[in-house]
């Protein structure tokens, strides 16, 4: 593995996140671990300040182009999200809801479902 040099503030700074990563993932955590962590959180706080602000078109464009330059990528994990979001969707529409009906007076004088 490479050896990366960080300043001793920073080095102080990782080191006191260990606690905070072990209390977060709820499992023994060493310095290079929060590192990982750490780095981690910073690329996608990046990537984040690039892609937030633009618009939509402009991000469907990117994703396009990065298809084009990486078909099996792009296309394998598009497949796979499409296929996570019908999983979740199928689990929600089988649990079972908690709450009241809307109910309608009958001309009968008899209370019924109202029509979903």
């Amino acid at each position: 593995m490479p050896l990366v040099n960080v300043s001793e503030d920073v080095y102080e700074r990782i080191e006191a996140f260990v606690p905070v990563a072990r209390a977060v993932l709820n499992e023994d955590v060493d310095i290079a671990t929060s590192l990982e962590i750490v780095i981690e959180m910073g690329f996608k706080a990046a990537l984040n300040l690039i892609i937030q602000p633009q618009e939509e078109s402009v991000l469907v464009q990117a994703l396009h182009q990065l298809a084009e330059a990486n078909p099996k990528l792009v296309y394998g994990h598009t497949a796979a999200m499409v296929a996570l979001g019908g999983d979740i969707h199928a689990q929600q529409l089988s649990e079972r809801q908690i709450g009241f009906r809307r109910t309608t007076r009958c001309d009968c004088g008899e209370i019924s479902r109202a029509a979903d």
